[in-house]
């Protein structure tokens, strides 16, 4: 579920190389921040660049309660973005 409180995500996680990037394992479950990309939107952006804490992406179940209730209240300024150049 996003923030906004949609329960369907775009099936298509868009993820840099180099620094930026990282790798997820399949079956699990993450906490990443992003960008919706693509005209409906179809897309996720997400990067090492862009989460929430610095390092790799968190497992869900490694979230502390803390934080997970942060996230409830949270909301980010609805700014028009563009899609970053340097995606491969």
């Amino acid at each position: 579920m996003d923030m906004n409180g949609v329960r369907s995500l775009p099936r298509t996680l868009i993820v840099p190389g180099g620094a930026c990037g990282f790798t997820l394992q399949k079956h699990q479950t993450y906490l990443l921040s992003g960008l919706y990309y693509g005209q409906r939107p179809s897309q996720l952006y997400s990067s090492r660049c862009l989460l929430l804490k610095e390092g790799d992406p968190q497992l869900w179940n490694q979230v502390s309660p803390c934080t997970q209730m942060d996230l409830k209240t949270l909301r980010c300024p609805r700014k028009p973005t563009t899609f970053p150049a340097n995606v491969t």
